[in-house]
């Protein structure tokens, strides 16, 4: 009890949005309490415009909100500022609907909100209704996660309620909640905004929203998308999502953080978990590209410390362009049926660019030269008659 009372008196006091107030703030949460031991009653709050909310004692969701105006301020001031009314907002561990009241109440967003444990869910239907938001939140009393079914959720530990693992033991009442999938529910809709808010479990919600947005990469905190998406690879291996995560990852990381190094590594393990993928090829393809920009990096590296050019590339940077190669020739030697002609044409190209910074001149030519007869009419053939004129010298005595 006093620990309790310590940590909310201190969690008000350090409140951003109490700085300018903070006796005020702490004379509010005195009130509050006294009232609440009082009536022993919910008591409705004015909130934000003309906004309401519920709360009675005990329900932190709701009571924070009163001491401090907004519980969680950065995350609700982003989606009051983000949020349009051509919006859809969805809440996933809705709890009594603070976030969903915002969204749809103030930011006039149309919104989906989830909430599995039924007393909590009767208490959100009830701050919907009391703001008349019912023609703008649908309401799903349900849990999420990768595919439809029941689990264990403890259902008195408030703000804290969540899925109970196999081998937790807990002191909560625990109640059997059906599950969904985030599709299902959305139902080919798309969300501007996904708040997730699930202690623990949200590896399991992504998981079941192959067709929507992830949430995450919307909100600009790749770093966290990242660490969702391996938990996902590990917790659900043999998910279809696995696949797409790993090229959503490779993907950041070649064109944003140019890590390239890192990337490689992914398109080529994507490669080999699954080969018949739609992307298999392309990600093959990609691995290669990512050889080739790593050599360039090491080479502009060297070149910037005044290395003379014939002796910028070393054994480490020659390795990348024969990985390369192996890696093009992987394609071009394909007969899966996956590699398109344009994608042949671009690898037998790319293979005699690598070829030809690798110094295996012999090897360059010859998928070049392919590339010109296989493929006369395309780009690719164009670049590599370029090629071939401009490194003629390369090449005498080759034809």
């Amino acid at each position: 009890m006093l620990k309790s009372l310590q940590e909310n008196l201190r969690f008000i006091w350090t409140h951003p949005l109490n700085q300018k107030s903070k006796l005020a703030s702490v004379s509010r949460f005195v009130r509050w309490q006294l009232a609440m031991r009082l009536t022993q009653s919910a008591v409705i709050h004015p909130w934000i415009g003309n906004v309401q909310i519920i709360a009675s004692n005990g329900e932190h969701g709701a009571t924070q909100n009163v001491y401090c105006g907004l519980h969680e301020h950065i995350e609700m001031l982003f989606l009051l500022h983000s949020l349009r009314e051509t919006d859809l907002f969805v809440d996933v561990g809705a709890n009594v609907g603070s976030y969903s009241l915002l969204a749809c109440g103030v930011a006039k967003a149309n919104g989906i909100a989830i909430e599995p444990v039924p007393q909590t869910f009767q208490r959100l239907r009830k701050n919907v209704s009391l703001n008349q938001l019912e023609g703008r939140v649908v309401l799903n009393q349900c849990g999420v996660g990768a595919e439809a079914a029941e689990l264990s959720f403890t259902c008195t530990a408030n703000c804290t309620n969540h899925v109970v693992s196999p081998d937790e033991k807990t002191s909560s009442d625990t109640i059997r909640v059906p599950i969904r999938k985030l599709d299902d529910l959305v139902d080919n809709r798309n969300p501007f905004m996904i708040k997730i808010d699930v202690e623990g479990y949200e590896a399991a919600v992504i998981a079941g929203a192959h067709r929507t947005t992830l949430c995450l990469e919307k909100l600009g905190d790749f770093a966290q998308a990242a660490e969702e998406y391996v938990k996902m690879t590990y917790i659900y291996p043999e998910s279809p999502l696995v696949g797409e995560a790993a090229i959503r990852l490779a993907t950041h990381y070649y064109r944003v953080e140019e890590r390239f190094d890192t990337a490689g590594k992914i398109y080529a393990n994507f490669h080999r978990r699954f080969p018949t993928h739609p992307l298999a090829s392309r990600a093959l393809f990609m691995s290669a590209q990512c050889h080739l920009k790593q050599g360039e990096v090491w080479e502009e590296e060297r070149r910037t410390q005044g290395i003379p050019q014939t002796q910028l590339r070393t054994e480490r940077i020659l390795d990348e362009y024969r990985s390369a190669v192996k890696s093009l020739q992987g394609l071009i030697d394909d007969n899966t049926g996956t590699v398109d002609k344009e994608m042949r044409a671009q690898a037998m190209y790319w293979a005699g660019d690598a070829s030809l910074r690798a110094a295996d001149y012999p090897g360059a030519y010859i998928f070049l030269k392919r590339t010109v007869l296989e493929y006369p009419e395309s780009e690719w053939a164009r670049r590599s008659r370029g090629m071939l004129l401009q490194s003629a010298e390369q090449f005498e005595g080759l034809e």
